[in-house]
Parts: C-alpha cells; structure tokens; sequence
C-alpha cells in the first residue's frame, strides 16, 4: 500500500470521529434521479468513512438528497410552462500545496461537480459521485466544501426564472440527509 493512501486513510479516520451522522435513516432516502459523474467500475473497497469510501482510484461519497419547495406562483408558474429544475452541486476545498495548485477565478480549488434536472415534485438523490483519488489527495480538509443552487431549465425561457436558496456546508454535514431548499420567483412573486 502506497504512503499517499495510508496518510490518506489515517486523516479519513481521524475526521470520521467529528462527522455527525444525527437523523440519518437509510430507508428515509430514494433511489437515484439521474446518473451521477464518472463510471469507475473497481469494486474492491479500499477504506470507508462515515460520509465516503474509497474505492480503487476513486473517493465515492456518501449519499444526500436535494428537495426543492417553491411558493404557489413559482409551483404553478413552473408546472404550467413544464419547466424543469436543475440542481447544481460543486466540491471544492483548500490544496495541501497551494504554489502548485490551479485555483479557479473565484479562488477557490475546485475537486468536482454534478447537475442533476428534475421536474418539480421529484427529489435528486446524489448518490455516485465520485473524487478522484489523485485530486482528493491533494486536499488539506479531506471534509470538502459543498455548494448547491437551484435554477430552472430554461426550456420554456431563456432566463431562469427562480430564485431558489443555496446550501453551502462540508460534505460530513450533508451526507446521509435530505434537505428542502425553498424558493419562489424572480419577478411577480413577493
């Protein structure tokens, strides 16, 4: 087993005792909405987290699910139009070393991303995201940051048409939960 592996696993045990699993039932969470990023097929698990498993050369994390709640104009305005919504979800965290790192235009270092669109009414369960391991390595905080905003389709607008509420927190935080992110129109609804 490889140095980069085994202080990886040490750092993944070390913060598996600060994770905070409260309210997570496993019967609670549906099955998937979509297809999440890449496909890594190796079945032979490495190591295992409260919110992530390693599995060959990839980081997969734990389940979540994303409900969105709109007002009545929003809910009938996007139902109506058989708009869609979309969910955006990125993973960034801080580089262990940050002269060789590439940071995006916001500063930030940026680990993954995954959209998922649904119709209103579903839930997205993100549930194969995958790291890669190389990436994940690089990480100081192995408990990655996460974004997530809402937006609508755009298929009967070429603007969004929601204003949605965003979810920023560690993965630790959010994996094994649902959460409900409210939301209502741009214009027209007060």
């Amino acid at each position: 087993m490889n140095k980069g592996l085994l202080k990886t696993l040490a750092i993944i045990i070390l913060l598996s005792s600060c994770s905070n699993n409260n309210g997570y039932n496993p019967n609670n969470l549906t099955t998937d909405t979509a297809a999440a990023t890449s496909n890594n097929k190796n079945a032979d698990s490495s190591a295992s987290v409260g919110y992530l498993k390693i599995i060959g050369d990839a980081v997969v994390l734990s389940p979540f699910e994303i409900e969105v709640g709109l007002s009545p104009k929003a809910s009938e305005k996007i139902m109506a139009d058989k708009e869609t919504i979309i969910i955006s979800i990125y993973f960034t965290g801080i580089p262990k070393d940050s002269s060789t790192a590439k940071f995006e235009e916001d500063g930030s270092f940026y680990v993954a991303s995954v959209d998922k669109e649904i119709q209103y009414g579903q839930v997205a369960r993100f549930d194969s995201i995958r790291i890669p391991l190389r990436i994940f390595d690089q990480l100081r905080n192995k408990d990655i940051d996460l974004g997530v905003n809402v937006y609508s389709g755009r298929k009967s607008s070429q603007s969004n048409l929601l204003n949605c509420e965003p979810l920023f927190d560690k993965i630790s935080n959010v994996a094994n939960k649902r959460f409900i992110l409210k939301g209502k129109l741009i214009y027209g609804d007060d």
